[in-house]
C-alpha cells in the first residue's frame, strides 16, 4: 500500500491474473503500452489472416476460371471439328450431285446428238 502511494503509476497485475503478487509492480504506462502492443499485433494478425484468406479465395477463383476457360476451349475445338466434318460431308455430297447432273446432261446431249441425222 505504501508503494502504491509512493509510486501511483505502478500497478500489480498478478492478482488480476490469479497469481501471487509480483515484485516489483509493473508501471501502468508500460502495462498499457504492452496491452496496446499486443492488441495491435492481434489486429495485424487478424488482418493478415483475412488478407491471406481472400488471396487464397481469389487464387481458387482464378484456378476455377482457368479450368473453365480450358474446358470451353476444348468444347469450341470439338464443335469446330464437328462443323468442319459436316461442311466437308455437305461439300462431298454437293460434288457428287454436281457430277451426277453433269453425267446426266452429257448422256442426254450425247443421246440427242446421236439420234439426230447429220
Amino acid at each position: 500500500m505504501k508503494e502504491d502511494i509512493e509510486h501511483p503509476r505502478l500497478v500489480n497485475v498478478a492478482p488480476l491474473l490469479g497469481q501471487p503478487p509480483q515484485k516489483p509492480p509493473i508501471d501502468v504506462a508500460e502495462c498499457a503500452y504492452l496491452l496496446i502492443h499486443v492488441a495491435r499485433m492481434d489486429l495485424q494478425a487478424r488482418v493478415a489472416s483475412s488478407v491471406l484468406r481472400r488471396e487464397r479465395e481469389r487464387a481458387d477463383l482464378n484456378i476455377n476460371h482457368a479450368q473453365v476457360r480450358i474446358r470451353l476451349n476444348e468444347l469450341l475445338q470439338h464443335i469446330s471439328q464437328e462443323d468442319k466434318k459436316l461442311r466437308d460431308a455437305h461439300y462431298d455430297e454437293f460434288q457428287r450431285e454436281n457430277q451426277q447432273e453433269e453425267e446426266y446432261v452429257d448422256s442426254y446431249f450425247t443421246l440427242f446428238y446421236n439420234s439426230t441425222p447429220h
